[in-house]
């Protein structure tokens, strides 16, 4: 396990990580902005299948109101974070993608997980061989689906 510090602080590339509990949801935001990150939070519990998901990621990311509801469009738009219209996104050291309740997506339809899963991750890593932009996905929830290595991060209060 690796302090969610350690990682805001001394990481520099972009990675996925997996929390138990988002109890610590203020502390974790305040930490990343802490670091020069804009923060970002998809509520899984209302993203309960892949429409829904598209919808809530759409309105959390502010993706421009002509984008598509399907994987293309979603994946090319993971591709332009941080988003040039986005005041803050010009000064940003990275970004932060808390993706509470991922479960339940994961629950009703894994197929779905796995694709949201891949599109972070190709994304992410375009990103940061592209412009050396670090983002850093915490999937906070019941980690059963996971791959075995994903690396577990935990908070301290401190």
């Amino acid at each position: 396990m690796v302090d969610i510090k350690e990682v805001f602080i001394q990481s520099f590339t972009s990675e996925v990580y997996h929390i138990n509990t988002c109890k610590s949801l203020t502390s974790i935001k305040k930490l990343a902005e802490d670091n020069g990150l804009l923060f970002y939070y998809i509520d899984g519990m209302k993203a309960t299948n892949k429409d829904t998901f598209f919808e809530i990621t759409k309105e959390v990311f502010n993706f421009p109101e002509n984008t598509g509801l399907n994987w293309d469009a979603f994946f090319d738009r993971l591709r332009g974070i941080p988003w040039e219209d986005e005041p803050l996104s010009i000064s940003a050291k990275g970004s932060v993608i808390l993706y509470d309740h991922f479960e339940i997506l994961a629950q009703n339809d894994i197929e779905s997980f796995i694709l949201i899963y891949g599109c972070f991750w190709e994304a992410f890593d375009f990103k940061w061989k592209k412009y050396g932009y670090p983002i850093y996905l915490i999937l906070c929830g019941d980690k059963g689906v996971l791959p075995d290595d994903l690396i577990t991060i935990t908070i301290t209060d401190n």
